[in-house]
């Protein structure tokens, strides 16, 4: 039952944070605006976004839930936000 459990957690971050944030990083900069709240600093909420989700990469790793190219990918965008 834990097993299950557990995969139900790693689909829901999967699904809640990573792919949302993904998608928020790739929209351009007034897209950006029109869909997050009018009070947040845009680069920095994008930012942030994507970074809570990464911090649980791992996880999602071990959980097989990511192919080692999706991995590639992620990390050269952590990469990238890390050079800003």
């Amino acid at each position: 039952m834990e097993d299950i459990e557990d995969q139900e957690r790693l689909v829901n971050i999967y699904n809640n944070l990573l792919i949302p944030s993904l998608k928020l990083a790739c929209l351009d900069f007034d897209m950006q605006c029109k869909v997050l709240p009018h009070f947040v600093n845009v680069p920095h909420e994008v930012i942030y976004s994507f970074e809570d989700s990464y911090m649980l990469l791992a996880q999602l790793i071990d959980g097989g839930l990511l192919s080692e190219k999706v991995i590639a990918c992620i990390i050269r965008v952590h990469y990238a936000y890390g050079k800003l």
